[in-house]
């Protein structure tokens, strides 16, 4: 049996070139073909030979990964990796090398040793979730040693209002 390929790309653009062109290729050699979109992607997305997941299907596939990972964000990428992974796939297309630079990425790593035989299936969305969460840790780290005076830390997944009144009020209480 012939291992499962599936290509996995994301876009915010209309079906363009680009897109029809690997479609087409997919199309020609068997490989299934998922678009993962964002907040910008289009509201209607027809593209045959490729099925396209809006952020509304995306967090419905039951990944927590879904419903944790920012908007606007290239790691959406990998809910499509998990996706993949979830259809049987056992190799996933990215037209780079095995030591391309990105490939260390975080969703990509933990793909990469499913792919590879070195990580269990169930314990990937987990370590994504992980990876994740420590480079967010590294990240707030690493402000805090680059910024004098106090910092604020905004949960974004609150509504823009009650951010702005939160920095609002921060901003009239330093006195600046």
């Amino acid at each position: 049996m012939e291992p499962k390929t599936v290509l996995v790309v994301t876009s915010i653009a209309s079906p363009n070139v680009a897109l029809k062109e690997l479609a087409r290729g997919c199309r020609r050699h068997g490989v299934e073909f998922f678009v993962i979109g964002d907040e910008s992607s289009p509201r209607q997305f027809e593209l045959g030979g490729c099925r396209f997941y809006d952020l509304k299907e995306q967090t419905e596939l039951g990944f927590a990964f879904a419903r944790q990972c920012p908007t606007r964000s290239y790691a959406r990428k990998n809910i499509g990796y998990l996706l993949a992974m979830r259809t049987g796939a056992s190799v996933l297309a990215e037209g780079l090398g095995p030591a391309a630079p990105g490939l260390d990425g975080i969703g990509i790593r933990e793909a990469v040793e499913y792919l590879h035989g070195r990580r269990p299936r169930e314990s990937v969305a987990e370590a994504i979730a992980v990876s994740t969460r420590q480079y967010a840790k590294r990240q707030q780290t690493w402000f805090r040693h680059q910024l004098t005076g106090a910092v604020l830390t905004l949960d974004a997944t609150r509504p823009p209002e009650r951010l702005a009144a939160e920095i609002a009020q921060a901003w009239e209480q330093s006195g600046a």
